[in-house]
């Protein structure tokens, strides 16, 4: 096969010849006469967007003046807004820190676990020998003290729980009722 086969040789270019140019007809325009009457027209809405261009940028300007002005205020109305959040937030801030400082911590919970423990062996070793410093209980007493211990101790499991999985309630409770509408877990 070869480069100047038939089939792939160039052609000469066919010359053309430009098109004449015509010049575009045109009327004359002048102030008094049909044309005139255009050119005031277009004369007459640049004047009006002129105009409304103008009336736009000085709305804009004021607008913007007025939320500079807004923004060197600081809001500062009666209604609570920009200025009014910042107290409540900094008593939100605070109301956490303070949360945080009194959550239970894994030393605290241990040390917890160890005094129901000892609880509970003073129990266990009151209700078994009868051997104690006060009056022995009677059963419904003893019983009732067993029950207590047995429901500080499932507490003390859940509070173990939630500090090992990092949760906490968000609405300030920790989950465990107590009766009281406190949070202390030691309080039956």
């Amino acid at each position: 096969m070869s480069y100047d086969d038939e089939r792939t040789r160039r052609l000469p270019p066919i010359p053309q010849q430009p098109a004449p140019r015509q010049p575009l007809p045109r009327e004359p325009v002048s102030p008094g006469g049909p044309g005139g009457r255009e050119v005031a027209e277009l004369e007459e809405q640049v004047r009006s967007l002129r105009t409304t261009v103008t009336v736009l940028a000085a709305v804009a300007l004021v607008a913007l003046a007025i939320g500079f002005w807004a923004l060197l205020d600081g809001g500062g109305g009666d209604d609570g807004s920009a200025g009014g959040d910042t107290s409540g937030l900094s008593s939100r801030v605070a109301d956490l820190e303070d949360r945080i400082d009194a959550r239970a911590t894994d030393g605290d919970l241990s040390k917890l676990r160890d005094e129901v423990e000892a609880l509970r062996k003073q129990v266990d070793a009151a209700g078994g020998t009868g051997t104690t410093t006060s009056p022995a209980p009677d059963g419904g007493e003893l019983e009732s003290l067993r029950s207590d211990l047995d429901d500080l101790d499932d507490r003390v499991g859940r509070l173990e729980s939630q500090s090992s999985s990092g949760s906490g309630g968000t609405d300030g409770s920790d989950g465990l009722d107590d009766g009281t509408g406190g949070t202390d877990p030691t309080v039956p």
